[in-house]
């Protein structure tokens, strides 16, 4: 059975039908990936930050993200990390499955097109910015 396609991205695609779609689903909003966890390897790190670079960029994180991020930069750290000889079976099914989650977070290039970012407003609040307040506006 296919995965469900969100309703956001039907409305993008211009296929969402009202009479089709949950009404309850739940809409994350958008955010920024979190420093790694600590207590990790630095492999693990290394990546964390690499792949959260690429992930900013796109806009499409989420608070919700946070467990599937963590186990996608896993897959990644464990593919870097290898022995040479490791059964081919076993690098073809970390290699997978790795594939599968960077495309969810529209990191190939096949699914970069599926995935739309959300850019602030001009003249909004820097939500990184621990000095603003509402209703004042942050000048780049």
């Amino acid at each position: 059975m296919p995965t469900r396609v969100p309703s956001r991205v039907k409305k993008l695609r211009g296929t969402y039908r009202a009479d089709r779609s949950s009404r309850n689903e739940p809409t994350p909003a958008a955010s920024r990936v979190p420093p790694p966890p600590t207590g990790e390897s630095a492999a693990f790190k290394r990546n964390w930050r690499e792949l959260a670079r690429q992930v900013d960029a796109l806009s499409v994180f989420t608070e919700t993200d946070y467990t599937a991020f963590r186990l996608l930069v896993r897959a990644v750290t464990l593919i870097d990390d290898l022995p040479p000889l490791a059964p081919p079976s076993a690098v073809a099914r970390l290699v997978q499955n790795a594939s599968g989650m960077l495309s969810r977070f529209g990191l190939d290039p096949a699914s970069r097109g599926r995935v739309e970012s959300v850019k602030p407003a001009t003249g909004a609040l820097d939500p990184d910015d621990e000095f603003a307040e509402p209703g004042l506006r942050v000048v780049k």
